[in-house]
């Protein structure tokens, strides 16, 4: 989604909800702004919530 389309958003990595420093979003890409990187075949999810 366009990060203009959504009212905020939450990362999860293995279940573990990310500070917002940690990560941004641009229209189809997720940026990462941690030294180390998620472990190989961990669960990552972005959520985008919009509020009306």
């Amino acid at each position: 989604m366009d990060p203009e389309s959504y009212s905020y958003s939450n990362l999860f990595i293995n279940g573990m909800l990310q500070p917002s420093s940690n990560y941004s979003v641009q229209k189809g890409l997720l940026i990462i702004n941690t030294e180390d990187i998620p472990l190989e075949k961990s669960p990552v999810i972005l959520q985008m919530i919009k509020v009306i």
